[in-house]
């Protein structure tokens, strides 16, 4: 009966162990992320003012409850496997697409490289007002999903989301907003700013090709330039969704992980 008691009370012990370092590590991760939201700040972003539709969206992200949780996850023990990309070929022409002869030709209103302030034209020409006032109001909300401290979770998600669904739905803003994003990660030299925008490029990428004229500018760009990791997903997803554009049928591109 006495070992008992001590083979009870050393399993207690040992739970309060664990559950003390699990609480360490909660709170070790989130004293990361509140210093990588506070580094990655270039620019105030707080005066910018959002989509009416988006303020929308984010008064109601309280109430939203994602449909994949924790109940949709398998636990698995062990290492997760990481991606592996193949190697990738690029065009024996690249080196002649350097994305500086891009900017020469259609940035005739912007210098190129990063810009903490909201732009007053769109970096490409456009041929109406909806396009060029959409322009202006994307580079806001790439300035707020890059350098908003208190952007996080829910809101984050769905500020990514919001910019990508406007490339999905109007071809013609896709380019603009590549080249938006190639901008703000020219000689970008705060880390976790640069690898803001970098996320959301990949993600873009993922979803949506660029024009035929700036693809093999922006594979030059990505392949010499993209932040640590991204390269070889941001050279895959370009050159996937590059190649979807030739089908003979319109398939809208999915979501990443959803491709079929």
């Amino acid at each position: 009966m006495l070992v008992c008691v001590f083979q009870i009370k050393a399993i207690l012990a040992r739970k309060r162990e664990a559950d003390r370092l699990a609480l360490e590590r909660v709170k070790e991760r989130a004293n990361k992320e509140e210093q990588e939201r506070a580094s990655r700040a270039v620019a105030g972003v707080n005066h910018l003012e959002i989509p009416a539709e988006l303020a929308f969206i984010f008064s109601k992200l309280d109430e939203w409850q994602c449909v994949h949780n924790e109940r949709n996850v398998t636990k698995v023990v062990g290492e997760v496997a990481k991606s592996v990309y193949p190697e990738y070929r690029l065009p024996s022409d690249i080196d002649q697409h350097a994305f500086t002869k891009f900017t020469n030709v259609y940035f005739k209103a912007h210098i190129w490289g990063m810009k903490r302030e909201p732009i007053k034209t769109p970096f490409l020409a456009k041929t109406n007002e909806s396009d060029y006032q959409c322009s202006l109001a994307l580079f806001k909300l790439i300035l707020r999903f890059m350098n908003d401290n208190n952007l996080s979770g829910k809101k984050e998600r769905i500020l990514g989301d919001y910019i990508v669904q406007k490339g999905l739905l109007n071809e013609t803003m896709r380019d603009e907003i590549i080249c938006q994003l190639c901008n703000q990660t020219w000689k970008n030299d705060n880390e976790a700013n640069n690898e803001r925008a970098w996320i959301l490029m990949a993600n873009c990428l993922s979803c949506f090709a660029p024009s035929r004229h700036l693809y093999k500018y922006l594979l030059k760009y990505v392949s010499d330039h993209a932040y640590d990791g991204y390269k070889a997903h941001c050279q895959k997803s370009s050159s996937d969704t590059e190649a979807r554009t030739r089908r003979p049928q319109d398939v809208p591109a999915l979501p990443p992980g959803m491709e079929v």
